[in-house]
């Protein structure tokens, strides 16, 4: 058989799309299953010869409109010029597909969705099946006064999808639970394939100080925000503690100002905004005592955070706040007795400071509870245990 993913929002050699994509490949080589990678008209040579990639799509689940017609219409607009686009791409690259193919589409927005679902039944019978898994809400980005018209959108591309006989997976509980009125089956609720096999071994250099890792755009719903002064508190409290905020690929412009205000909080805190390999990313992560993943629940309600489940599959106790994902996923993924991150009560900065605190205090106790909750998070969000789960939604014959 062969998999065809098909994802528009690929188009750099390193993140979300990379990595998730590039551990699918790997686990799709492992069991002798062909593998293409339908990807942005905008993908790097790098990516394309690492992962195969064939460029092609001309908007991705990001696009946004800088010139809509009229601002009230600017949804409406997107919706519409995105599908349209989104099928015409398909259609011109003119795909071949043999009995028992299958297609993913692992991250996508309503906004190319329905475009995709049309194309897939424009396919001569016998058609691929095709699984769609969910990682966006329907008002992902979308500004309050075009949320009802984004969710109304949301349920038109899934019900398009529904009747070429697609089926739906979410990466959370809550987004299935969101999906779940609009969809004639049960949405089902998909591992996340991040946790690699085995845990990064220890580098063996001597710990200095209690070491707290940011990881991840210097986005506002990731928490950034709160850190100056937040860090500022803690440091003053705790001699021996030390960040890392790395921050990839912000633009100089904005990480030059950005270091110099971390800077002039003090010397303990290390920045940086060089994209880092796989490998030294985990390493990073590895070298930490504790990660902060202090996201707004506003926006982290139904999605997902990669540095969570890369922190907690490393041993790692993260800090996150109540109403997310996250603190969801914790109840899950943690053992009975055991304690793996602390909770923010609210998205504040004071609430951060006082969860360092926290952790600091009873630093011991989190990282015992971390590293009873690893091999549980390594059994849950892995690569094999992704396609398992991907074949058994499609109902196709395992090939694990």
């Amino acid at each position: 058989m062969k998999l065809v993913v098909i994802d528009p929002g690929f188009h750099w050699h390193s993140g979300h799309h990379f990595i998730v994509n590039q551990l699918i490949r790997a686990e799709c080589l492992r069991r002798g299953i062909d593998w293409s990678l339908l990807a942005s008209y905008r993908v790097p040579k790098l990516a394309i010869e690492q992962l195969q990639a064939q460029p092609l799509f001309r908007i991705s689940p990001y696009t946004a409109l800088y010139r809509p017609i009229l601002p009230e219409l600017s949804q409406a607009q997107l919706y519409m010029n995105g599908n349209s686009v989104t099928f015409e791409d398909l259609d011109a690259a003119k795909l071949s597909f043999d009995p028992g193919d299958a297609i993913l589409v692992h991250t996508i927005t309503a906004t190319q969705l329905a475009g995709i679902a049309a194309w897939h039944a424009r396919l001569p019978e016998p058609r691929p099946r095709i699984a769609v898994i969910l990682r966006f809400p329907s008002d992902h980005r979308l500004p309050p006064e075009q949320k009802q018209l984004g969710h109304a959108q949301f349920v038109q591309a899934l019900d398009i999808l529904s009747r070429t006989g697609g089926v739906l997976g979410a990466d959370s509980v809550s987004l299935a639970k969101l999906a779940g009125p609009h969809w004639p089956r049960e949405v089902a609720v998909m591992p996340i394939p991040l946790a690699f096999d085995e845990p990064i071994a220890a580098s063996g250099a001597p710990k200095t100080g209690y070491h707290l890792a940011y990881l991840g755009e210097a986005r506002p719903e990731k928490g950034f925000e709160l850190l100056p002064q937040a860090l500022s508190a803690a440091l003053a409290r705790h001699a021996d503690l030390r960040i890392t905020i790395q921050c990839a690929g912000c633009p100089p412009d904005r990480f030059q100002p950005y270091r110099e205000s971390f800077g002039r909080i003090s010397s303990r805190i290390d920045m940086s905004n060089e994209t880092l390999p796989v490998e030294r990313y985990r390493e990073l992560i590895a070298s930490a005592d504790g990660v902060l993943v202090a996201y707004d629940p506003a926006a982290y309600t139904y999605r997902t955070s990669h540095v969570f489940i890369d922190a907690l599959a490393e041993g790692r106790p993260v800090i996150f706040t109540a109403g997310t994902w996250m603190a969801n996923e914790v109840e899950r993924l943690c053992p009975a007795g055991a304690v793996c991150g602390v909770a923010m009560p609210d998205f504040t900065a004071e609430a951060l400071a006082q969860a360092i605190d926290a952790l600091i205090a009873s630093r011991d106790r989190y990282a015992a509870g971390a590293a009873a909750a690893m091999p549980v998070v390594r059994a849950r969000h892995n690569r094999r245990a992704y396609l398992d789960a991907l074949f058994q939604l499609l109902g196709t014959t395992d090939h694990g």
